[in-house]
Parts: structure tokens; C-alpha cells; sequence
């Protein structure tokens, strides 16, 4: 991967919150300069492969500026056409301000965009690319507000949790913590999922989650604690109840799967009649380890 400082220094003379015009087509070093308009209608139909080759004849210096851009409509297209921009990194430090302020559907965009470029990252990446420590911390405490935010919709709340989850390297805990308790139980089940809990105030609050009496909390809880080998509170029989419950999620119900089968007598009762539920993936799940078990 090629060094980048001089386009960086040139990223860093334009302040993530400058104003740009749209500009009509020009001769540019003896070739014509594609208008950031050109953004505007794949974005409009979501485009994703025309987005890619518009963001690429843009560059990356002048798709800042359309981030920077006093139009709403080209700094919404610019942020979706970023996901599918493979120089979208070096752009990182334009999005903490889009998804701290504007309008709603801008700050969903941005969160969007950051759900493709921080996962995965982790220092030598990041150094590797020379983005500062400064933007990367930047980045992190906006996803936590953003997923704080009740302003915001629901589902970008949780994708921004779920971002410093996958993004731990990065973030740290990232803030997720505090939502391990929140009393939205969606966004008690994502912070469930994503927070890293390897201390013991960690489990002592996958424990907690695993007795709450919200189902969507207490199977996440439960699915992570069979996935981790963590020792079941009581009662003993949490699991089962999970899984004979219809509110549980297909995802949260095979991964417990494997935990009753290590279980009692009546938890494997349960798991016998999992081999004929109405979700194929859950009856593939229960077959396969039935047939395990048996074979041993």
C-alpha cells in the first residue's frame, strides 16, 4: 500500500466543515473535471456500481469537498457513495461532524459509512494509511454519541453500536458499556452482542442480562454465554427456556443449541423437539447436533 502524506497534506488544508460549490464541468490539466452532481441521481436510485465509478472519476480531494459541501443533497450522496470508494479511509476525519449534526438522514449515511471503513482497522492499518491518532479518537466518540442519541433512529443507533464492537481494536470499549443496562431493550441486546466483556465486570453484566425479563435481552445474553462457555446462573434451566421460547431470535436460539445438548435430561428433551421447528436453520442446528451426540 503506498504512502500518502502529500495527498494527506492536502486532505488537511480543507476543513471538514468548508463550503464548496457544485461545479459545472472544466478542463483540469488538459482533462475535463467530473461535477460532484454526478452524484446525485445513483444516489438518488442507490446505485452502488455507478456511485463507485462517479467517486473514482471525483478523486479523493475534490469527494472531501462534496463532504464539506454547503448542498445537503451532495454531502448525502458523497457519504453513500463512500462505502464503495476504496480511498475512503483517507476521508475519515470529515465524518465525525456529519454524524454529530444535520439532518437526520445525513447523520444515518455517516453512521453507514463508518460501518464499512473502522471495522477491521487496527493500528498498523491505520498507520499505514497515516491517519491520526487524533481522527480515529474523534471517530469513536461520535459513534457513541450517535448510538446515545434518541434523536436518531433505532437501527443507525445500533449500527453505530455494533461498529465499536467489531471496531474494538480501534475503540477500545468504545463507550458500549453503559448500554449494557439501557432500558431499550434493542439497544440492550446490541451492546450485549458487541461489547468486548472479558473482565469480570463484564461477565457480572452478561450474568445480569441473562435473568432480565426482556426475551430479546435475556436470549442474546444466554446465546453469548453458551458461545463463550461461561457457567449458566440460576436457575439452571435458563437455556431451555430460551429455546422453548417463541419470542427468541433464530440467531440467538442456534447458538444456544449446542449448550443444551451438554445439558440435563430435559435439555436435551428440548433439543430433540428443535429438530422440527419452523426455522430451517434452527432445525439444521438441533439435526446436526443430535447426530453428533449420537455418534460419540
Amino acid at each position: 500500500m503506498p504512502r500518502v502524506p502529500i495527498l494527506l497534506l492536502v486532505l488537511s488544508a480543507i476543513p471538514p466543515g468548508s463550503l464548496a460549490r457544485a461545479e459545472s464541468p472544466r478542463k483540469t490539466l488538459g482533462h475535463l473535471e467530473t461535477p460532484l452532481t454526478e452524484l446525485l441521481i445513483p444516489a438518488k436510485h442507490q446505485d452502488r456500481a455507478e456511485l463507485s465509478r462517479v467517486a473514482a472519476r471525483i478523486g479523493v480531494a475534490r469527494l472531501g469537498l462534496a463532504l464539506g459541501h454547503e448542498n445537503q443533497e451532495i454531502r448525502q450522496a458523497a457519504l453513500q457513495a463512500l462505502p464503495y470508494f476504496p480511498q475512503a479511509l483517507l476521508l475519515m476525519q470529515y465524518l465525525p461532524p456529519l454524524v454529530l449534526a444535520g439532518p437526520a438522514a445525513q447523520r444515518e449515511y455517516a453512521v453507514q459509512a463508518l460501518a464499512t471503513l473502522l471495522p477491521g482497522t487496527d493500528a498498523e492499518r491505520l498507520s499505514e494509511w497515516e491517519i491520526p491518532r487524533e481522527t480515529t479518537q474523534a471517530t469513536c466518540k461520535a459513534l457513541a454519541k450517535a448510538a446515545a442519541d434518541p434523536t436518531l433512529a433505532t437501527p443507525s443507533r445500533v449500527l453505530a453500536l455494533t461498529t465499536l464492537g467489531t471496531s474494538h481494536a480501534t475503540c477500545g470499549d468504545g463507550g458500549i458499556r453503559p448500554f449494557l443496562s439501557d432500558p431499550n431493550p434493542t439497544l440492550r441486546r446490541a451492546a450485549i452482542l458487541a461489547a468486548p466483556l472479558r473482565d469480570a465486570a463484564g461477565k457480572a453484566a452478561l450474568l445480569a442480562a441473562a435473568r432480565a425479563t426482556q426475551p430479546e435481552v435475556a436470549a442474546a445474553a444466554g446465546a453469548r454465554l453458551c458461545r463463550e462457555r461461561q457457567p449458566l446462573p440460576d436457575p439452571k434451566d435458563l437455556w431451555r427456556r430460551m429455546a422453548l421460547d417463541k419470542h427468541t431470535a433464530v440467531e440467538d436460539l442456534v447458538e444456544i443449541i449446542p449448550c443444551l445438548a451438554a445439558g440435563s435430561t430435559e435439555d436435551q428433551t428440548a433439543l430433540a423437539g428443535l429438530r422440527s421447528h419452523q426455522g430451517s436453520a434452527v432445525r439444521e442446528a438441533a439435526r446436526a447436533t443430535v447426530k453428533s451426540g449420537s455418534k460419540q
